[in-house]
């Protein structure tokens, strides 16, 4: 079964669901019942407000002011530092795909004059 707090972070988001194989079910917790689709919480980082029907939640509704406004603090994700090994890496990637491409070409021009000198046969 999935468990979740009962009371959402101070942020006013719900920490992610966990499997729980225990026979209660600890104190501040519910269960997530199994007919409830979770995709949406994850997609809004927890942002909801849970709707339960005493220890169980039945649903949940997004709590979008919340969520865009958490989203609007969040810093710009920045592109991780590249080393030299892996710029090389990189570099020999681009150029492998270069000349594949451009052994394509050539592959194609063989067989058009191949095809022009059989007469298409």
């Amino acid at each position: 079964m999935k468990i979740i707090r009962r009371q959402p972070n101070p942020s006013g988001a719900y920490p992610p669901p966990q499997t729980w194989s225990g026979a209660s079910i600890p104190d501040g917790y519910v269960v997530i019942s199994d007919d409830v689709d979770l995709t949406d919480f994850y997609s809004h980082n927890g942002f909801v407000t849970l709707e339960t029907e005493g220890d169980v939640v039945t649903g949940y509704a997004l709590n979008n002011e919340a969520w865009q406004t958490w989203k609007a603090a969040q810093p710009e994700a920045e592109e991780p530092p590249v080393d030299d090994l892996t710029a090389l890496r990189l570099a020999v990637a681009e150029l492998a795909e270069a000349q594949a491409a451009d052994m394509l070409g050539v592959q194609l021009a063989i067989a058009e004059l191949a095809e022009a000198f059989t007469g298409g046969e």
